[in-house]
């Protein structure tokens, strides 16, 4: 999967603007979940903003009467794009949990190392920490035995016969 970031609310809007605002209010739960990476909390938060409360927000950011009509409709468009957006970014979030899930059942350090690397989720996610477990004992393992261990063939045996 590939990795995909998020916009700013609307760039055309004033950061004065009364539905600028609103916009960067109803996107604020967004933003952090995003920056803490976290697919358990993306999902979370996803329900809550698309739901009843988006539907409240786009009321009342078109009866922001003080905004000229396109910067309403330019936030609106903005805030429904970068909902698209992380909703298309939770399904990569959860594509690579589910590869994870795969290398761990496959018992594969290097590439469970590569997929915790490359997608840098939370700490906190269930996923990552059993998956930090595994290659932890797997290196515990390895160190125990690497003397007995003549080639990466029998490394790559030992690791694989574990639970």
């Amino acid at each position: 999967g590939k990795d995909r970031g998020s916009r700013s609310p609307s760039p055309k809007a004033p950061a004065n603007s009364e539905a600028a605002q609103l916009a960067v209010w109803h996107l604020a739960p967004l933003k952090a979940c995003l920056k803490r990476r976290s697919p358990r909390e993306l999902q979370s938060v996803l329900r809550t903003v698309c739901g009843e409360r988006y539907l409240q927000m786009v009321s009342r950011l078109r009866r922001c009467k003080n905004d000229p009509v396109k910067r309403r409709t330019a936030c609106e468009i903005s805030v429904a794009s970068q909902l698209v957006q992380a909703r298309t970014l939770l399904k990569d979030w959860q594509l690579a949990l589910r590869d994870i899930g795969e290398a761990r059942r496959q018992r594969d350090p290097v590439a469970l190392k590569e997929l915790l690397d490359r997608w840098a989720f939370a700490e906190d996610e269930p996923e990552v920490q059993d998956a930090q477990r595994d290659l932890a004992r797997w290196a515990q393992v390895y160190a125990e035995n690497s003397p007995r261990l003549v080639d990466s063939k029998s490394a790559a045996a030992a690791l694989k016969d574990l639970n």
